[in-house]
């Protein structure tokens, strides 16, 4: 049976070689003879001109010993690399023929260790990379080569003759068949899929460099451009000028390559610019999706010659707009640069014309009375010419919706921001270039990726997962390694958001939020216990996230602490109860006011500009049921999506919220039914009921809600600690002022018996206070019978009641 054992064998005498010599030298000394040889041959040209013949013998000499030299290094390279690059046509694609053996970077990793192949893997350069990159320390390695075990060895590896084995297949191997690597992982919290996830990183960025290397291959070869090509068709005078390479405008460079988010967006631009007329389009994105780099992986599919044969030779350059404006103040002077300009690229007869922003061009263009989609309707329908637009979702709402005739031109592709894998995938591109402070593990960069869209409410993916991880790089990570760990810091660092594991401090917290709760909160036991749970779930991250963090309807009299449950919430996980935002849905009852609460194209709406100017907040739709239908809608999608479409087209981010939404329906039923002694869990569902009976909520906006909680009115013993808190509250802001407050508890207890109310709950309490004791603080003060830091003792006498 052929093995790896024999595999490796075959690529030995290689690997000897490279030991000795490595590639670098091997280049160095192949320049380094060339070069000799060349100098020495132009020197024994020049003193055989000047009759130096004795010297020029010597040269010649010279010349011929570097000259072999430099065949001899030539052909130990050639050599060399028939095997550095055995199997990689398989590996990308070029060669669909079997290959039977293993790659260079398996006989290099393995060559001395066939006999434990873990203990080769994880001492070898690229196996130790891949096992960092998934999240182990070095003493973790450490750990895993010293632990007893039962060695693997290249024997029991099977090659057959469709068989290539690359790392990817070894470390796999390993990943099944070792139990000691199974348990250092497990033991470090590496999951299975991330070490693989590692693995693939590291070895496909080994072959994507071999192929960048391996400069004669038809795969490169195919990119280059014949040197006179640009030369066909003829002098271009403002198209040089006003146009510049679309290079320049990309958003992730070249790293569009192998992405392969791209792809399908790439095919359908392929297809629209193959039409017969008006081979256009209009890529509609957001700014930081990669709109640019959609047409560049185009262009280098054209370079590869990978293209449909009827977009084969085309050339995409940029308008410069710019230029044009900086040069141009006149409108006459503006229309006759651009029709010169476009007649030019028309004549080229190769030409695809790039306009970056459109609707911002046209809009700046009018300013000089020009309209620019009559200067370029004629040019839209020549099959000589393409025009590729891009415009951002806001601005073709505002701007380009409003020229249907136009748009009928283009042939629309929207961009939708890339899932989680693609943007692992060109986090993995840019990642090993910013790693001047530490190396970034695989799980690293699935926090990444995961962090930027749930928690960074500025930007789009995958651009604000760029801009993470390069604020990231700029930081040095502890022991070297950036972890998913030190991602959630970060993060959480930045919004003052809990996020990642859940620290200690956490940890007491949410384990005792009843407690925290009822600080604030008197009675609704039930109310809080279903709160907190709801919370502790959300916390440990074992619901959907792709919704609010919490949501909750709270149902009950007024008074009896439904708002300063929310507040309480807002102070727990935020740090602050003005972390708390209160919209009045009563002031959304008819269906004209919707363009206000979310916007249209005239305003930008109430709740996008409070959810983007304090994502991470409580958000309390107070009196729910009196907005209109439709503005239910909105939070319908909310409620279950944590995403929504404003008025002006952009996408808001609520899914850092925790959203509350209060409503008195049902609060006589509630009372009622709890002065027969009916069981509130009994009592929950014939209130839901009624509500939908009644037709107050439909029961897809009730069911959207994490939990909907009822909250009892208020005994008068609770009422007596409500009145606890208020007036420690009022003691407070009296101190603030300079003096001491106490009250008797005969007066405390005659202020309950007047501010109980079980209909109106703490409120009528809230008035009583005012009217009483604030209002004979007030006289005190005010007539001067009290100093700064008196004791103020009031009684039932000392007040009117």
């Amino acid at each position: 049976m052929y093995s790896l054992k024999d595999a490796i064998r075959h690529h030995r005498p290689a690997v000897n070689l490279g030991n000795i010599l490595a590639r670098p030298w091997m280049h160095r000394l192949r320049i380094l003879f060339a070069s000799i040889a060349l100098l020495t041959g132009l020197a024994s040209i020049g003193l055989t001109a000047l009759g130096q013949s004795v010297y020029a013998n010597y040269v010649i000499a010279i010349t011929l010993m570097s000259t072999a030299l430099w065949i001899e290094q030539l052909l130990i390279y050639s050599y060399h690399n028939y095997f550095y690059f055995f199997g990689l046509n398989s590996i990308i694609g070029l060669d669909k023929r079997p290959v039977k053996g293993s790659t260079y970077e398996v006989a290099e990793a393995l060559s001395y260790s066939q006999d434990d192949i873990g203990k080769g893997f994880a001492t070898s350069r690229l196996g130790e990379l891949v096992l960092l990159r998934s999240g182990l320390r070095p003493e973790q390695i450490s750990a895993y080569l010293t632990a007893p075990r039962t060695p693997i060895t290249a024997e029991q590896i099977p090659v057959d003759g469709s068989n290539l084995i690359t790392l990817i297949t070894i470390g796999t191997y390993l990943l099944q068949n070792d139990t000691s690597l199974k348990q250092v992982l497990a033991t470090s919290g590496v999951q299975p899929e991330q070490f693989l996830g590692a693995l693939s990183w590291v070895v496909l960025s080994v072959h994507n460099h071999k192929r960048r290397e391996r400069w004669w291959g038809k795969d490169m070869l195919s990119q280059t451009q014949g040197l006179g090509r640009s030369l066909t068709y003829g002098h271009t005078y403002y198209i040089q000028k006003y146009t510049k390479s679309i290079y320049s405008s990309a958003v992730f460079a070249n790293l569009t390559r192998n992405y392969d988010f791209t792809l399908p967006f790439v095919l359908q631009l392929e297809e629209a610019l193959a039409r017969n007329q008006s081979a256009n389009a209009l890529i509609v994105g957001a700014e930081g999706v990669g709109k640019m780099d959609i047409v560049i992986a185009l262009a280098d599919r054209i370079k590869r010659g990978e293209a449909i044969t009827s977009v084969m030779d085309q050339v995409f350059i940029a308008l410069d707009t710019d230029a044009l404006f900086s040069t141009h103040s006149d409108k006459s002077e503006f229309e006759r640069t651009f029709i010169v300009l476009m007649n030019e690229s028309a004549r080229a007869g190769n030409i695809t014309l790039v306009i970056e922003n459109i609707s911002t061009f046209i809009k700046e263009a009018e300013a000089l009375g020009v309209y620019i989609p009559e200067l370029l309707d004629q040019y839209l329908s020549m099959p000589e010419l393409h025009v590729i637009a891009l415009d951002t979702p806001q601005n073709f709402h505002n701007v380009l919706s409003k020229s249907p005739g136009f748009v009928r031109r283009f042939d629309e592709i929207l961009i939708e921001e890339p899932g989680q894998q693609s943007t692992i995938l060109l986090l993995e591109s840019i990642a090993p270039h910013n790693e001047q402070n530490g190396i970034f593990t695989y799980p690293a960069l699935e926090a990444i990726a995961i962090g930027a869209d749930r928690y960074l409410v500025d930007g789009v993916m995958p651009d604000k997962a760029v801009m993470l991880l390069t604020d990231i790089a700029s930081r040095t990570p502890e022991g070297g390694l950036y972890t998913a760990e030190t991602i959630y810091s970060i993060i959480a660092t930045k919004t003052g958001m809990p996020v990642g594991p859940v620290t200690q401090g956490e940890r007491d917290l949410l384990l005792h939020l009843e407690e925290t709760l009822h600080a604030r909160v008197i009675g609704q036991n039930a109310a809080l216990t279903a709160i907190a749970r709801t919370m502790r779930r959300a916390r440990a991250g074992i619901v959907n996230s792709e919704r609010p963090l919490g949501s909750f309807l709270f149902l009950g009299p007024t008074g009896v602490g439904k708002t300063e449950t929310a507040k309480a919430l807002a102070y727990t996980f935020f740090g602050d109860e003005e972390k708390m935002i209160r919209l009045d849905m009563s002031e959304y009852s008819t269906e004209d006011r919707l363009g206000h609460l979310i916007g249209n194209s005239e305003e930008g709406g109430v709740l996008p500009a409070l959810l983007q100017e304090h994502p991470y907040t409580v958000l309390l739709l107070d009196e729910l049921e009196k907005a209109t239908r439709v503005v239910h809608d909105v939070f319908l999608q909310i409620l279950d999506e944590g995403m929504f479409t404003s008025g002006q087209g952009n996408r808001i981010n609520a899914r850092n919220t925790i959203i509350i939404a209060t409503s008195n329906a049902g609060s006589r039923h509630i009372i009622d039914a709890l002065q027969t002694g009916v069981d509130l869990n009994t009592l929950s569902r014939e209130i839901i009921d009624k509500i939908i009976d009644e037709g107050i909520f439909r029961p897809e906006l009730i069911n959207r809600f994490d939990n909907t909680i009822i909250f009892e009115p208020l005994s008068e013993n609770q009422q007596q600690s409500v009145a606890q808190l208020m007036l420690r509250s009022l003691s407070e802001r009296i101190e603030s002022q300079g003096y001491r407050l106490t009250i008797t508890p005969a007066l405390l207890v005659a202020l309950v018996h007047k501010g109980y109310d079980p209909v109106f709950g703490a409120r009528p309490m809230q008035r009583v206070i005012q009217d009483v004791i604030e209002e004979a603080v007030a006289q005190k003060i005010i007539g001067g019978t009290i100093q700064k830091g008196d004791l103020i003792t009031l009684d039932i006498a000392d007040v009117a009641l």
